[in-house]
């Protein structure tokens, strides 16, 4: 499920006191009491309720991937944002596995009015306190009402600069984020009927490029899954196909978890058993190569 800032038609610029409650709003979307829970991730807590310190959560290594996919093999591919009844049958099957690893399985929920209120509220005050941090690094270009790049701005001079719509665009990709400006010519309605892989109904993002195909695998290894993901959203937006480097940019901003250090030409990852492996530029190349086939994917895509 791609997280989407929706933009209303005709706009072509932002201002920097908006940003982090658009993405607030993007992340946690208001919602009604009753509204059904969502698992939005998977963590695990040491099966020891009487430790001192209480144990606390944790996220799954890549041998706990690996023990969940083999116990889920009969299920679908386990993807985030998956409803409580869908979720059921997966819990249902990790409690009734043959052999249980010695910590308990903990979904992270999603749903409630209260919950998505706090969730706002945090997504906001975060974003809010990094957004100094990107114009300084140059990761977010805010400009003045005359559309002079302002890098220096502080305070209510940088809250009131503004931000193209191209400029916001690319600095949310780089978090996980689409930017899209609605088309003047659909009604509320239409967009919601239309589905979820029909082209863009935007006039943003940046460039506009040939369609190029994406293919889904049976299974991720290494840093695959994280490599989809990025190009799914490239795609999603309209974009050219992300190359190695651009994957490498995403990844600093992201923070995948099976990446274990970003570095100059490549970066280390680890791989299915936990061992931290070398990939290069061509390497990564070569992994973005295999899922460009126009056919379904299986076996390894990064090694």
């Amino acid at each position: 499920m791609s997280v989407t800032i929706t933009l209303p038609p005709g706009t072509t610029e932002v201002t920097v006191r908006e940003i982090p409650g658009l993405f607030a709003e993007a992340l946690h979307p208001k919602v009604l009491d009753g509204t059904e829970k969502i698992v939005t991730r998977l963590m695990r807590q040491t099966k020891n309720p009487s430790a001192i310190p209480a144990p606390r959560c944790e996220p799954l290594s890549p041998d706990d991937w690996g023990l969940l996919m083999a116990i889920w093999s009969h299920l679908p591919v386990y993807k985030d944002m998956m409803r409580e009844t869908e979720w059921s049958k997966y819990a249902e099957a990790f409690e009734s596995a043959q052999y249980l690893p010695d910590w308990q399985l903990v979904p992270l929920w999603s749903g409630t009015a209260h919950q998505c209120a706090m969730d706002r509220f945090i997504t906001t005050d975060e974003h809010h306190a990094a957004i100094p941090r990107a114009v300084a690094a140059g990761e977010l270009i805010v400009r003045s009402r005359s559309r002079v790049p302002i890098p220096d701005a502080i305070g209510e001079r940088l809250e009131s600069g503004i931000v193209l719509v191209d400029d916001f665009a690319r600095y949310a990709l780089g978090l996980g984020i689409l930017v899209r400006v609605r088309s003047a010519h659909l009604t509320l309605p239409d967009m919601n009927a239309a589905k979820a892989d029909s082209p863009p109904l935007v006039d943003s993002m940046t460039e506009r490029v040939k369609a190029w195909d994406l293919a889904t695998p049976e299974r991720y290894q290494g840093y695959g899954k994280p490599l989809h993901d990025v190009l799914r959203k490239a795609q999603v937006a309209g974009l050219r196909c992300p190359s190695a480097r651009d994957v490498l940019d995403a990844f600093k901003e992201v923070k995948p978890s099976e990446i274990a250090e970003i570095m100059a030409t490549g970066m280390k990852y680890f791989d299915i058993k936990g061992n931290i492996k070398e990939a290069d530029l061509r390497a990564i190349q070569k992994a973005i190569d295999r899922l460009l086939k126009k056919r379904p994917v299986s076996g390894r895509l990064a090694r």
